[in-house]
């Protein structure tokens, strides 16, 4: 059964998880860990997110944010993932251009 659409409310707090890809590893070092934060950083700030606080654990993120309009908190965390997978951090992995895939 299909999960129900979000409501993706302006300004109201939303909490995120994005999983690794098949629940796989996304993170194997500590340079994963800053790639990725800093293409949220990047992409939040361009897409008028704000990030509350987040938690990065080795298979997958959590995020706290609040979004401007009702579509950015989607387009910050497509555009966030993909810029990450592609970054060719976490290339331990079989697949790497699919790092992490989004719960939201």
């Amino acid at each position: 059964m299909a999960r129900p659409p979000r409501f993706n409310l302006p300004d109201i707090p939303q909490h995120a998880i994005q999983r690794g890809n098949n629940k796989q590893v996304s993170f194997f070092n500590d340079k994963d860990y800053v790639v990725y934060l800093d293409k949220l950083k990047l992409y939040s700030k361009k897409y008028s997110v704000a990030v509350h606080s987040y938690v990065l654990m080795a298979n997958h993120v959590r995020l706290l944010m609040t979004p401007e309009t009702e579509q950015r908190v989607r387009q910050t965390n497509r555009t966030d993932n993909a810029a990450y997978s592609l970054s060719g951090a976490g290339k331990n992995r079989k697949d790497p251009t699919k790092a992490i895939r989004r719960s939201i």
